[in-house]
Order: C-alpha cells, then structure tokens, then sequence
C-alpha cells in the first residue's frame, strides 16, 4: 500500500503542479480582459514560476507588458517565448508590432520575413512588412508587400495600394 501511495504522488503531483499553473495563466487572462494589466502580469509570472518553459505564459505576459505600454518588457517575453517556440507565428507577429511602434522598423521587417517563412500565406505579415518598409524609405518593395497582401485578402492593403503606390 506504501508503494501505491509513493506512486500515485509521483503520477498525480506534476498534474496538480500544472493545473496550478493554467489556473494562474486563465487567472491573468480574465484580468487582461477587464484591463487589469499589472494583476495578469502578476498571474503570469506565477505560471511562470511554476513552469519557466511554458512559452503561452510568456506569450501571455508579453501581450499584458504590451498593452500596458511596457513595450521593451513585451518585447523581451516574446523573445523567450520564440527560444522556446520558434514556430509561434503570433510572437513574432506581436513582437513586430512592439519593435514598429519602438520605430525599429528593420527588426520588426525581420520578424515579419521569419512570419513569412513559416506562413507565406499570412496577409497581415505582408502589410506590416510594407509599412515597416515603407517607414525605411523603401516604397518600392512596400508596395509589392502592399500588392502581395491585398492578394491575400488583406483590405487594409487595398487602400494603402491606392494612396501609396502608383
């Protein structure tokens, strides 16, 4: 009987430890949604004590960091989110939304070109690109950016193709 109880701890504590955590990340995202920014990072960085290599809760804290203005503290959980999960197209989308409105627009086209690379199908990375680009002055290659979103389905692009690009 000892055994069994030494096993079952064993099994069932991780599970216990995790529900914590999703409880932690559900916690902060219900707070995000009434605008209590600093409450969800704090349910954030709970779930992140308790699993420092869940790349969602991260995710997570950097969207709260990102709406609460903090945008090099977003910034740097997209980072680690992406060392964990480099196939998350949503932060490195984030991520150049942050690194855009810090006006470093090479970063943000970077983001963009690996957004495309995993998902060359994905209408908003072509018009971020393009406005990325066109804020370095590159209008040629934004509106081609512009072009390739709109044929995607993008109608934001559409007005901007016909503002912009002749």
């Amino acid at each position: 009987m000892k055994q069994f109880c030494i096993s079952f701890v064993i099994l069932f504590l991780p599970c216990a430890i995790y529900s914590q955590m999703i409880d932690h990340v559900k916690e902060g995202i219900a707070k995000e949604k009434t605008g209590d920014f600093i409450g969800a990072i704090t349910d954030y960085n709970q779930a992140i004590k308790i699993n420092p290599k869940d790349a969602h809760a991260y995710f997570n804290r950097g969207n709260a960091k990102f709406k609460s203005k903090d945008l090099k503290g977003a910034i740097a959980d997209y980072d680690t989110s992406l060392a964990i999960n480099s196939k998350d197209v949503n932060a490195y989308l984030n991520r150049a939304l942050a690194k855009y409105q810090l006006n470093d627009f090479n970063g943000a086209v970077a983001d963009y070109d690996k957004i495309i690379l995993i998902n060359p199908k994905l209408a908003v990375a072509y018009l971020g690109r393009g406005n990325a680009k066109d804020e370095l002055k590159d209008r040629t290659d934004a509106c081609l950016d512009w072009h390739k979103a709109s044929e995607l389905g993008e109608p934001k692009a559409d007005e901007t193709i016909q503002h912009l690009c002749k």
